[in-house]
């Protein structure tokens, strides 16, 4: 298995704090690449942020949960919505 840096989010959770617009983090539970930590401490620097762990998946949660995976931005981007 490839070596990778250690990852907190901030670096990235940084840069999107200041902006102040709503986002979503998705990650596999079954991820072997990076686990759920990297996705749990991003998501933990954005204060308009969430984080939705799809259960039955590994690094490519796109892939092996497309339905699950297209509902969850669909009601992500549905919610930014104004009426």
């Amino acid at each position: 298995m490839p070596s990778f840096p250690s990852f907190d989010g901030s670096e990235i959770g940084y840069e999107l704090v200041g902006r102040g617009e709503p986002l979503v983090v998705l990650a596999g539970a079954f991820d072997g690449m990076t686990g759920t930590a990297p996705a749990r401490a991003l998501a933990a620097c954005l204060p308009h942020g969430g984080l939705d762990v799809l259960v039955r998946s590994g690094h490519r949660p796109w892939a092996e949960e497309p339905e699950r995976f297209v509902a969850l931005v669909d009601g992500f981007l549905t919610g930014l919505r104004t009426p």
